[in-house]
């Protein structure tokens, strides 16, 4: 067991003695690590979440350098009612957006997709036309309609650029990631809003690049909205609790000082602001608030007992009090958060963890260091809250319930430990049914435009979410060989079987568009050209003929790379996943030959690497996290027992998390699967204060286990209700975010918090007194055990032991 109390003293006593230079050193290390904050940058991108060099990155940047494709915004305009976009005003709009997409910065004005830019394919048995859908925009119905007719002979544009009702179109922009995604986001908003629509039509603005450009300004703007409601929600708790201004803003600056430096720091390492980013300012509130107020509440309590005891004395006597759980909270809280780090290889998870512990730590620094010098430097004034509680006047409402609790819980502590077992186990069979989810727009609410935007386009489309199949030959011209387009288009036809697929879009369909346009579509007219030569021919004439080179989007100049693009309405990781199982599966059936070298890659791939990562290391962090907190328990009290005494309670709340996800039906996401490990750090914190209590009580004074508990309970339990709350209301103010999945973050975290709360102050104590540790066993004699008196024996703890109780800790009227 760690002693801490002597050179507690000296160092206290050394902190009080310089109390402004020290404040004048914390303030500038801060300032220091915030100055940070002006160079923090946002990547809410999904490739965030992959290391650098993994394949899934590495193939989607091949796709990009070899095809020129990148994540879209996509403009969908859907006719009025009774309409169809085959129709001289409609067609007009999109000659309108076209043109100004291709001239907006942000926007690569070469690879803008719209009936205003891409080639129909006609012919005859002697000829070829390459030619765009429409030089101008129709001003007649005649016009319109034979755009209809161009478009509809060419079967790879409808699902993709045309709906199969013609009731919708897509104009599709690859953005230009040398300017910023949310500002090319807006901008494109902003055309939208101006375009020239008629009575009935509407236009949407989604896609893969504005979902990532918006999504950064959507969580950024909410951040800046709940970090100040969450300090509001403390600051309120931290008044109740003490009903003193410092009481209030000493422990707020502390924390902000430690979320400023924690935030600073990470942007001090070049790492960006992510997804995961915005939960760490509200987590490191709710966890360093503790600090605060467990230390002001030992303050208080011994100005209290001694009015005129100089402010120095009193800071360092409250200090040497509570130091020790403090700090071992603390570093429990550190453990949990580098286990998460180290149980992942996914770089937000891991700068999170990171700096979650640097934050904590920076937290107990400010703590222990600026808080007692600021503390000795004030004039001592009592506070009113808890000097109701201990100044020998009526007993505040938060002591008097737990004192009521305190002879109940000694009484039924059998049944607590029976119900903790049952409720666990009954959680630890739900876990069972968790599963890893994910879908990218639910981080927008349902009413916000761009997710409504993406709900209307995958209804009437084939779907805007992108996976790629990258297939290279061995040779320049042999993708062209007629066995191997046959194969891939044998390998197309599978895939569109597949459940969820709505299209797939390859060379072969060009070649065997251009080749029945050749042959004038007569009855015998064959699906694909008969030799390479032929093939190359048709691919060297769309190069010659076309204005929009749409074929070299799925066929490299050298004809020896291509891409076979699958389309899908969902963006849910389960049904990315599966597809990607079932594509790969297709790959080994008709692609597997030694002269072909296929890989997945675009979006979909990306998105289920990481997200299979996630699904990987969740349970693994957690794992971790409790190994980690438990050995530093044991190094801090001495005792394996001890150890799992402190985790036990946790288990139990985490346990409990996972039976209300399972009974909701909700899904272990980016900033859900984050909760757990949240939750042992958050919880641990409630076990190692009241462990700390009952062992100092039955080491220190003698008292016996049950005395221990009941003078135990009202001592630490008040600054634990308040810690409590504080927690509560920081975490449950993400009940109003605008994220929806920070929602889910909130309440569940909320949920863990009152868990470990109760397991903290209700079965620990419980468990304590069933299994009667060594570890807390002091010199008074041992008393019969809580089954032993549910038989009828009596128990007489109020005897011997009294006389080493302060009363002056107690309300009046009590005494154990």
């Amino acid at each position: 067991m760690i002693a801490v109390e002597p050179a507690a003293e000296s160092f206290f006593r050394w902190v009080t003695a310089h109390p402004r230079k020290l404040l004048l050193i914390c303030s500038l290390l801060v300032l220091a690590a915030a100055s940070g904050l002006v160079d923090l940058y946002k990547d809410t991108r999904s490739d965030a979440f992959i290391p650098a060099g993994d394949p899934a990155l590495e193939a989607r940047e091949r796709v990009r350098e070899i095809f020129g494709l990148a994540d879209p915004i996509v403009v969908a305009v859907v006719a009025a009612p009774g309409h169809e976009v085959f129709e001289p005003e409609t067609l007009a709009l999109v000659e309108w957006l076209n043109d100004r997409l291709e001239a907006m910065p942000g926007i690569d004005g070469a690879n803008v997709t719209s009936l205003a830019s891409r080639d129909g394919i006609a012919g005859t048995d002697e000829s070829l036309e390459i030619e765009p859908f429409f030089e101008d925009a129709p001003t007649t119905a005649e016009g319109a309609r034979a755009v209809r007719t161009a478009v509809e002979a060419m079967p790879l544009y409808v699902g993709s650029l045309v709906s199969e009702d013609a009731s919708m179109t897509l104009l599709v922009a690859e953005v230009d990631d040398r300017f910023d995604e949310g500002e090319t986001y807006r901008r494109v908003v902003a055309l939208a809003d101006e375009a020239p629509t008629r009575a009935g039509e509407t236009l949407h603005v989604a896609g893969e690049g504005g979902v990532a450009g918006h999504l950064g300004d959507y969580i950024d703007a909410d951040s800046r909205r709940m970090l100040p409601l969450a300090l509001a929600a403390v600051a309120i708790m931290l008044h109740a609790a003490y009903r003193s201004p410092r009481g209030m803003l000493l422990p707020l600056g502390i924390v902000v000082g430690g979320v400023a430096a924690a935030v600073g720091g990470l942007a001090h390492s070049g790492s960006p602001y992510t997804l995961i980013t915005p939960a760490l300012p509200v987590i490191l509130v709710a966890i360093g608030v503790a600090d605060g107020i467990h230390i002001l509440g030992q303050y208080y309590r011994e100005l209290d007992r001694d009015p005129g005891a100089s402010p120095r004395e009193l800071v360092v006597r409250a200090m040497v009090e509570v130091v020790r759980p403090v700090a071992i909270t603390s570093v429990t809280d550190v453990a949990g958060f580098l286990a998460l780090a180290a149980a992942t290889d996914m770089p937000p998870f891991q700068v999170f963890g990171l700096f979650a512990a640097a934050g904590v730590l920076a937290i107990l620094g400010l703590s222990v260091v600026a808080l007692p010098a600021a503390l000795s430097l004030l004039a001592p004034r009592p506070s009113r809250a808890v000097s109701r509680a201990h100044g020998g006047r009526a007993p505040s409402h938060v002591e008097r319930l737990l004192v009521r609790v305190g002879p109940r819980l000694v009484r039924a502590a059998p049944l607590v430990v029976a119900v903790a077992i049952v409720l666990g186990g009954v959680g630890l069979v739900l876990a069972r049914d968790l599963h890893v989810d994910y879908e990218r727009v639910r981080n927008f609410r349902s009413e916000e435009p761009i997710r409504r935007a993406d709900r209307a386009i995958n209804e009437r489309m084939a779907g805007i979410n992108q996976l790629d199949v990258l297939i290279e030959a061995d040779a320049p011209g042999a993708l062209l060989e007629p066995a191997t387009l046959a194969r891939i288009a044998r390998f197309q036809r599978e895939v569109e079987t597949l459940p969820g697929v709505g299209k797939t879009t390859s060379v072969v369909d060009y070649l065997t568009t251009m080749n029945r346009a050749l042959q004038a579509g007569g009855s015998s007219a064959s699906e694909l050209p008969a030799t390479r030569s032929a093939a190359a021919q048709l691919a060297l004439l769309y190069d010659l003929e076309g204005s929009d080179a749409a074929i070299r989007e799925h066929l490299d100049p050298e004809d020896r790379r291509a891409l076979v693009r699958i389309s899908l309405p969902s963006g849910r990781y389960t049904d990315e996943a599966r597809l990607v199982e079932a594509v790969e599966a297709a790959i080994a059936r008709h692609l597997d030959d030694a002269s072909l070298e296929v890989s997945l890659a675009g979006r979909v791939n990306v998105d289920v690497r990481w997200m299979r990562g996630l699904e990987r290391t969740h349970f693994l962090s957690v794992g971790l996290a409790l190994a980690a907190v438990f050995v530093v328990s044991v190094l801090a009290f001495g005792s394996v027992v001890a150890g799992l005494l402190t985790i036990l309670p946790v288990v139990f709340a985490v346990l409990a998390l996972y039976a209300v996800m399972a009974i909701l039906d909700l899904w272990l996401g980016i900033t859900t699967s984050m909760f757990a490990v949240l939750a042992i750090g958050l919880g641990v914190d409630f076990s190692v204060h009241a462990l700390e209590r009952i062992r100092r009580n039955t080491i220190e004074q003698g008292l016996s286990l049950e005395a221990a508990v009941l003078e135990g309970l009202p001592r630490v339990g008040r600054e634990l209700v308040f810690n409590f709350a504080c927690a509560g209301l920081g975490f449950g103010v993400l009940a109003f975010s605008r994220v929806p999945t920070l929602v889910e973050f909130g309440l569940l975290t909320l949920t863990a918090v009152s868990a470990s709360f109760v397991g903290g102050l209700v079965l620990l104590p419980a468990l304590c007194l069933v299994f009667r540790p060594r570890v807390l066993q002091g010199s008074a004699a041992p008393e019969p055990g809580p089954t032993a008196r549910a038989q009828g024996s009596t128990p007489r703890m109020a005897k011997a032991p009294s006389t080493s109780i302060r009363t002056t800790d107690w309300p009046i009227g009590f005494s154990p």
